[in-house]
């Protein structure tokens, strides 16, 4: 059985890439630097993590200069990246996303939150909404992937 990647990176615990490495490790690190991770099912790669520095804090992981793309669903580019693993919510710095999807939707904000409880993603500060036909700024926006519904607040208009 194949160990999720996200449970490679997050965990320490497990080491499992294309279903044929596994290793465990007694005492994870606290740190590591310059990682880069790839995910397979049946030689064809599903996930990638690119990843400057993390370090692992109690319970919870932080991340410097992470890039991680999932070939289905999003992209994902973060000056820093706070990940809180018992409470599942996720808070992120200089942060880029791109929804895969028909429409390609594309978000650049200064902040990050996202709670995997709910489901509910929130960027604010300096929110950049682009897809193919607008460029769209506001303070913030909030997209909840169950209902697919987004809110953006104090929307400015149309970026130049």
């Amino acid at each position: 059985m194949k160990t999720p990647l996200i449970l490679v990176i997050l965990g320490f615990y497990s080491v499992t890439l294309s279903g044929c490495l596994s290793s465990e490790v007694s005492t994870p690190p606290a740190s590591l630097t310059n990682l880069s991770l790839t995910s397979y099912t049946e030689n064809e790669v599903i996930q990638t993590w690119e990843i400057g520095s993390l370090i692992r804090i109690h319970s919870d992981v932080v991340l410097e200069e992470v890039f991680f793309h999932d070939v289905d669903t999003m992209t994902l580019d973060a000056a820093h990246l706070q990940i809180f693993l018992e409470s599942k919510q996720w808070y992120g710095q200089g942060v880029h996303l791109q929804i895969i999807n028909s429409s390609n939707i594309s978000v650049e904000s200064d902040y990050f939150t996202y709670d995997d409880t709910t489901k509910l993603a929130t960027f604010s500060d300096r929110v950049l909404l682009i897809d193919e036909t607008m460029h769209i700024e506001a303070t913030s926006l909030e997209y909840n992937s169950l209902s697919n519904t987004m809110l953006l607040t104090d929307s400015g208009g149309i970026a130049s």
